[in-house]
């Protein structure tokens, strides 16, 4: 079965390394359900066809693709692909915001008695 980009009103040709989109992910999971070839899928998505089955592999569940998962997993890993904060526990956080305070206070007091 031939695979239209334009029918899923997704476009040809996205640039080189970037995360497959929700919509991109509505696509597969609509093209699984059609029967269509991963290699089919590449060419209308405009990746590779080795995204394709990587995505399909690592993000199927009991042999199953749905979109909806697949974004919420991808956006849930991605979250921790952040760094985490040095700083992290309110007390110290606002005993070092208490001090600063204190520390330009007292500059600026100074300041208004010379």
């Amino acid at each position: 079965m031939q695979l239209d980009a334009i029918q899923f009103g997704v476009m040809e040709n996205i640039s080189k390394f970037k995360q497959l989109s929700f919509e991109q992910r509505k696509v597969i999971e609509k093209s699984l359900k059609k029967g269509c070839l991963q290699k089919e899928m590449a060419l209308a998505l405009g990746v590779n066809k080795s995204t394709i089955s990587r995505e399909i592999s690592t993000r199927s569940r009991d042999g199953v693709y749905w979109a909806d998962l697949a974004q919420f997993n991808y956006s849930k890993n991605r979250q921790k692909c952040h760094p985490k904060l040095k700083i992290n526990n309110d007390k110290i956080v606002s005993h070092f915001c208490d001090e600063i305070k204190n520390s330009l206070r007292i500059k600026f007091w100074k300041k208004g008695k010379t």
